[in-house]
């Protein structure tokens, strides 16, 4: 399921959980309900792009050998 059909999915549901308050009211609700998710999932992506990105660097900064890992391995 793609994000748009997803996000159609949730403001038809949204829509009928706010069908009964007024109508103005109701939009103007599921909009700054569906900025706010926007908002929110961004966040996350940016967040976990981040968390992944220090996960493959950590590994690579493991695997380069240090100074002393040189000379140790030099005067054996």
């Amino acid at each position: 399921m793609s994000q748009k059909d997803k996000l159609n999915e949730l403001q038809d549901r949204l829509g009928e959980i706010f069908s009964g308050i007024d109508d103005y009211y109701s939009q103007s609700i599921l909009d700054e309900l569906i900025s706010r998710i926007d908002t929110t999932i961004d966040d996350f992506n940016k967040e976990f792009q981040s968390l992944v990105g220090n996960l493959t660097v950590k590994p690579r900064k493991r695997r380069t050998p240090t100074k002393t890992t040189k000379k140790t391995t030099a005067s054996k």
